[in-house]
């Protein structure tokens, strides 16, 4: 794992809070208003997701294609950014990642999650080119998109996505192979699986992991393992700035 730097730079006695797409309960997801109102609301940063278009542009965007925000059913890779950079999606235009650099405060922290394995070389340049490689962390629910950017880069902090109780399982090997920093579970398995959650969680604090859980929109799905937690990626941003401000002010 790799420590050498200091993710609580700026806030460093209280929860992490991180805005999921944004301010996504409130405002258009993966928009630059979206994201300005989350940090304006208390969040130390934002969460969004990148793909590569055809020309080798670096796009905020969640889903592959447009139809379930837009209702335009265009594919991100098919497409050149002169072909999409119109759109709108409830009259925001569909960001690039370099405008979220150029838009958010300096010191705000980004979680880059990589949806496409070809957006790694050039993400990775533009987040060297804003010299924010420390207040960035990549995740991906893809392992091997996580072994490509860990080849790419020594310095690049990674957060490993787990979509089940396997990946929870197998997290341990596969994030000491890549020196992973964090580990994002979903708040949705303490549902599925107890007790076991628990468990999970408390392995992966002894082996020395920060713990980012999305998405957290209710701070009683937390209230009893706030301690294990070290990132809190939620649609409702105000919702859980004021929990961690009026409760969580001791936990570390």
């Amino acid at each position: 794992m790799n420590d050498g730097y200091i993710v609580y730079h700026y806030l460093p006695d209280t929860m992490i809070i991180l805005g999921h797409r944004g301010y996504s309960s409130k405002y258009p997801e993966n928009t630059l208003p979206s994201f300005k109102k989350a940090i304006e609301y208390g969040a130390e940063g934002v969460e969004l997701d990148v793909w590569l278009t055809a020309d080798g542009k670096v796009v905020v965007h969640h889903d592959d294609n447009f139809k379930r925000t837009l209702g335009v059913m265009r594919k991100i890779k098919e497409s050149n950014y002169n072909d999409i950079k119109d759109l709108r999606f409830e009259g925001e235009k569909i960001p690039l990642l370099e405008d979220v650099y150029d838009t958010l405060p300096e010191d705000a922290l980004i979680n880059i999650e990589i949806k496409d394995e070809d957006a790694i070389p050039s993400t990775l340049e533009i987040v060297k080119k804003y010299g924010a490689m420390n207040r960035t962390i990549f995740s991906s629910f893809n392992f091997e998109a996580l072994k490509k950017l860990r080849r790419l880069s020594e310095e690049a902090r990674i957060g490993v996505l787990l979509g089940s109780c396997r990946d929870g399982i197998l997290f341990p090997f596969r994030g000491e192979k890549i020196r992973a920093e964090f580990v994002n579970p979903p708040i949705l398995a303490r549902k599925k699986l107890g007790v076991l959650f628990l468990i999970f969680l408390r392995v992966y604090k002894f082996l020395g992991y920060k713990i980012a859980m999305w998405t957290v929109d209710d701070p009683y799905d937390i209230e009893d393992i706030q301690n294990l937690c070290d990132v809190i990626i939620t649609d409702e941003v105000e919702k859980l700035v004021n929990y961690a401000r009026n409760s969580l002010n001791t936990i570390r």
